[in-house]
């Protein structure tokens, strides 16, 4: 059945009513910038101009100059980078986005953050957004320009921006929109309730902008047009990135998407997760998967992954229509272990281990040292899916047990050293993944290959501990 009546049929849904979850929630009734009005102690500008922030006041601080209230002169930060220095709780007030569309009882004042800004790793605790404000697009940014956000991670935030009858909520949780080049770099968003018409992670990612090492985890997430994990609008790339819903409410009106709705551009390197169904359509026997994205025309999706969904109706298990979809598959729990159905070959390495295919792509690129490495979550929390590796996703301590393994030197010329902790397998393989070397003994620290027999080039290496981690690494023969 095609695309036409899928969409008939959900405008039928329309008149016939779908079920709504709802959650009682106490939602705030005034902003931070409504409460910080002057300068606080927690905003620091030092002797280049770059800003420093302490406080959950410091941060609104930087609100109230990005949009222009209470007096100030809009600021756009243009070659200036913001520090976030230590964690912060926005606990009692709703937030107003760092440079976005502000009403002024008029019009809509426009505006954009076009510097720098570096979370470092602090947490950003209890964000809330809410629809009951004259803001019309949200997020912890609006809009940035030409800027760059890197190193946020933002924990237990709400969002409430769904119009039923009036109005339109579009919401990033971490911009509503990057454009002119703009950079969103390793950032992670927990959130517990996302409820509006359109968006994700972010809303639009366009014009040669990019979103790389970024990951979201929705508890609950609704969207009554689309229904996206990154952004509903890709014109840049996305690259590494991953996006979890543990349960999705199914949309009034289109389909929903595990990576981007409409990609024009370049998705690269990632993974979708749906858990449970709710408010699933009638129509559900053709109902879509759209594990990458449901609109992908102009675009090219190449090594990206989605859950096979354990739904009593049968899906169409397609990443999506149209365009360039290159090494995509579904995968599902298979011995503890998330494994795709159809293995996917890389830089001479064929697997079928999601962490490990993830990994294999990072290290064929010639870049490979711009990406953030994965191993399986260990906690739970993530439902044992890829989590980013030696990155602190929560201000907790690291998630992934560390496999101890360094090869070394590398380049070399004729010998590789491995020194580790209970290496008991090590693989090695040419780049069009023939085993060259096969070496199994279980409990070793310390071994030694001799390649100087090999022909010149890269090679792609595999150490696994008795535990069963593994890292997978180039190797250059010179």
């Amino acid at each position: 059945m095609n695309r036409a009546i899928i969409n008939i049929l959900i405008c039928f849904c329309i008149f016939i009513g779908l079920p709504k979850i709802t959650k009682g929630q106490i939602w705030p009734t005034d902003l931070w910038t409504d409460v910080v009005n002057a300068q606080p102690e927690g905003y620091v500008t030092d002797f280049e101009g770059n800003v420093h922030i302490y406080t959950a006041e410091g941060l609104a601080w930087l609100s109230v100059l990005s949009n222009g209230l209470h007096g100030q002169d809009a600021e756009e930060f243009e070659n200036r980078t913001v520090y976030l220095e230590e964690n912060i709780d926005l606990t009692g007030h709703a937030w107003t986005p760092i440079a976005t569309y502000i009403w002024n009882g008029v019009y809509e004042d426009n505006h954009y953050f076009k510097g720098v800004f570096d979370g470092k790793q602090h947490l950003i605790n209890n964000m809330i957004l809410s629809k009951d404000f004259d803001i019309s697009y949200v997020g912890l940014f609006g809009n940035i320009i030409s800027g760059e956000i890197r190193n946020v991670v933002i924990d237990n935030c709400r969002l409430d921006f769904y119009y039923e009858t009036a109005g339109y909520g579009r919401c990033g949780l971490l911009a509503y929109m990057l454009d002119e080049s703009s950079k969103a770099n390793d950032c992670y968003v927990h959130c517990l309730d996302f409820r509006t018409n359109v968006g994700g992670l972010f809303v639009e990612v366009l014009s040669g902008s990019s979103v790389t090492n970024c990951m979201v985890h929705y508890d609950f997430k609704y969207e009554t047009d689309y229904g996206c994990g990154i952004c509903d609008i890709n014109q840049g790339v996305i690259m590494n990135c991953a996006s979890i819903i543990d349960t999705l409410q199914w949309p009034y009106w289109y389909e929903p998407s595990g990576i981007a709705s409409i990609n024009d551009a370049s998705i690269k390197n990632c993974y979708s997760f749906w858990g449970e169904l709710v408010a699933f359509p009638f129509y559900s026997p053709i109902a879509p998967r759209n594990g990458v994205a449901a609109d992908n025309e102009d675009g090219v999706a190449e090594n990206c992954y989605y859950n096979k969904m354990p739904q009593v109706w049968q899906f169409d298990d397609s990443p999506g229509y149209g365009g360039m979809f290159q090494d995509v598959s579904e995968f599902d729990i298979e011995n503890d272990d998330w494994q795709l159905m159809n293995p996917i070959a890389i830089g001479g390495a064929t697997t079928n281990d999601l962490v490990e295919v993830l990994n294999l792509w990072i290290d064929s690129q010639p870049n490979g040292n711009d990406y953030l490495h994965w191993c399986a979550d260990t906690t739970g929390f993530n439902h044992g899916l890829p989590i980013f590796a030696n990155y602190d996703l929560t201000s907790v301590e690291d998630q992934c047990e560390n496999v101890n393994i360094v090869v070394f030197p590398n380049p070399t010329t004729d010998i590789v050293h491995i020194t580790g902790d209970n290496i008991s397998k090590v693989n090695l393989y040419d780049m069009v993944g023939n085993t060259i070397i096969d070496f199994k003994k279980v409990g070793q620290s310390k071994i030694t290959l001799d390649i100087k027999e090999l022909n010149d080039g890269i090679y792609m290496i595999r150490i696994e501990n008795i535990k069963g981690n593994s890292i997978i690494q180039k190797i250059i023969k010179q």
